[in-house]
C-alpha cells in the first residue's frame, strides 16, 4: 500500500512540475492526463486524494498565482498579462481572475 501511495505522490509531484512548465500555454487537464499516461478521471482522483483538488484547480491556482505576481510586480496592462498567461481574450482573463480571487484586476492592483 505504501508503494502505491508513494507512486501516486510521485505522480502528483511530476504533474506539478509539468504544470509549472506549461501553465502559460493554457493546456487543458486532459493534456496533463495524457502526459501522465492516465485518463483524466484517474488523474483527478489521485490529485484529489493528495492535493484535495482536481487537475483543473491545480492549473488554475498556478495561473492565478502568476497573474497576481504580474499585477503586483509590474505595470503591464491587464491585456498584456492575459496574453502572457495564454488567454486569447483579455476580458475572459478579467472574468476568470474575478471568479477565482473575488476581486477585479483593478481592485487587486490597488490593494497590492
Amino acid at each position: 500500500m505504501d508503494e502505491v501511495l508513494s507512486a501516486e505522490h510521485q505522480l502528483v509531484l511530476n504533474l506539478e512540475r509539468l504544470i509549472e512548465v506549461r501553465f502559460r500555454r493554457m493546456a487543458l487537464p486532459r493534456f496533463y492526463a495524457r502526459a501522465c499516461g492516465l485518463s483524466l478521471p484517474v488523474l483527478n482522483k489521485v490529485c484529489v486524494k493528495h492535493r484535495g483538488m482536481p487537475v483543473s484547480a491545480l492549473i488554475s491556482l498556478r495561473v492565478i498565482r502568476e497573474a497576481r505576481f504580474l499585477l503586483s510586480a509590474t505595470t503591464l496592462p491587464a491585456a498584456s498579462i492575459a496574453y502572457e498567461l495564454g488567454f486569447k481574450d483579455p476580458s475572459y482573463f478579467c472574468r476568470y481572475f474575478k471568479r477565482l480571487t473575488g476581486m477585479t484586476v483593478l481592485e487587486y492592483r490597488r490593494r497590492s
